[in-house]
């Protein structure tokens, strides 16, 4: 056989042409079937990168293998697409070579090791790409990087002692931490989300919000004292308290976009008043979950060894939802077991030393991947010594924070320091959280000298 002959004769042949989504046909019929989801990510990959493979069609202008691109292409109101015709084969042969091509296409596989590494890759390159382009669930891009199992860090429990001399944060301050941010303002300041956001929205809101009790005795069997918080510590009534969370639960709502889940923590005592809240603010209570810890905390009648976290739906959008049943390996139910911060070790008896109601990271973890993307914002307005954000940077989302005592916003960010290796940069002078804090320490000893 002539060389001539083993070379490809058929690229003469194909001719690229650009035709309206309306001027393309349905095929004769329609047995494949396309789902509403594979579309809608077709559509959103078109808006991306555009149509990077064209359709092709017969003599008539009728599909022979593309029809999910032109439902997609019509879908967000594209005005051309790119088609090809096979001018070698007739349109018969060609209804013969759909079948085949949409057959033979099932046959292959994946090598999940490499398809791990290839998706790990093209997160760390791509750092503004939306990985559910690649057309899997988030739920498995977190399987396929990693980041559903994860190991437990020593150096995120760990709060180094704070100098009383070396207070840096003040109210006003915003710290830029990596691609975390963190806020020592007001969470009842509309104004404040703005500033903390710049323009964007969170995809989940989770948050230990203010529990209107005195923390004076809350934590270590009533062995570690501490001051009351600098609000929602007991001096608000019931009524006022619904207000204050009514308060905080619009501003969350107007800082998330439609379809968001919000987490909101609560003790027992004031669980109606937070659905009380939650009922006038937001579209749907979607579950009320139960943290039960390994051993019971304060009280002196029934020791309390549960928290409550009411979900509430925010919007009418469907919501992020990466539990499916289990699919992917997240069998979850609305009992959350995780070992409270009264469990008697070192490096927790040191953050309930800095703060009374620390939150372990992996109930945190566990959160966010049940209800938000790779990358995804997770904001918490009340971020107290900042687990929220740590937790965030764990899971590979990004943590946005505020706290309105300058103390805390101190213990969350040499936390957060420590934990990520990041460090924090005070957005009004570029100046950073190590200099700032050692400046401090140093003036307060030469005063103290005085």
């Amino acid at each position: 056989m002539r060389r001539d002959q083993l070379d490809c004769p058929i690229m003469e042949n194909i001719k690229l042409e650009f035709l309206a989504p309306g001027e393309i046909k349905p095929r004769i019929r329609a047995y494949r079937k396309h789902s509403p989801k594979q579309v809608d990510l077709i559509a959103r990959s078109l808006k991306e990168r555009g149509c990077i493979e064209p359709v092709l069609v017969d003599s008539q202008n009728r599909i022979v293998c593309g029809e999910a691109v032109v439902a997609a292409a019509g879908q967000i109101g594209l005005n051309r697409l790119p088609v090809v015709r096979a001018g070698h084969l007739s349109d018969d042969q060609l209804r013969a070579y759909a079948v085949a091509a949409n057959r033979l296409a099932e046959y292959a596989g994946y090598d999940e090791e490499l398809l791990g590494q290839e998706i790990s890759d093209i997160a760390d390159l791509l750092a503004d790409y939306d990985l559910a382009g690649l057309g899997f669930e988030a739920a498995e891009i977190d399987n396929y990087l990693g980041i559903t199992s994860l190991e437990r860090d020593a150096a995120a429990e760990v709060v180094p002692p704070l100098a009383p001399n070396a207070r840096v944060s003040a109210k006003g301050d915003l710290w830029i931490i990596g691609d975390h941010r963190l806020l020592n303002d007001d969470a009842l300041v509309p104004a404040n989300y703005s500033r903390l956001l710049d323009g964007r929205l969170a995809q989940l809101v989770l948050s230990d919000v203010p529990y209107n009790l005195s923390g004076k005795t809350i934590s270590g069997s009533g062995k570690i004292k501490h001051g009351d918080f600098i609000q929602g510590a007991g001096e608000m009534s019931r009524a006022e308290f619904t207000r204050f969370l009514t308060s905080a639960m619009r501003c969350m709502r107007g800082a998330s976009i439609d379809g968001s889940i919000h987490m909101i923590f609560m003790s027992w005592h004031y669980l109606l008043e937070m659905l009380r809240a939650g009922a006038i603010v937001y579209d749907e209570l979607k579950a009320i979950c139960t943290w039960i810890k390994q051993q019971g905390g304060q009280g002196a009648f029934y020791r309390s060894q549960t928290e409550f976290i009411a979900v509430f739906k925010n919007g009418d959008e469907k919501h992020i939802n990466n539990i499916m049943m289990g699919r992917f390996g997240r069998n979850r139910t609305n009992a959350w077991n995780y070992a409270g911060m009264n469990t008697a070790t070192k490096a927790r008896d040191e953050l309930l030393a800095m703060h009374p109601t620390v939150k372990p990271l992996d109930l945190l973890e566990d959160a966010i991947l049940d209800c938000s993307n790779l990358r995804g914002i997770v904001l918490d307005p009340f971020v107290g010594s900042g687990s929220t954000i740590i937790a965030a940077h764990r899971t590979g989302r990004v943590g946005y924070g505020m706290d309105l005592d300058p103390l805390y916003a101190d213990v969350a960010l040499r936390r957060i320091r420590a934990a990520t290796g990041i460090e924090p940069i005070r957005e009004s002078d570029g100046k950073g959280f190590s200099e700032l804090e050692a400046s401090r320490l140093a003036n307060g000893e030469e005063e103290s000298d005085d």
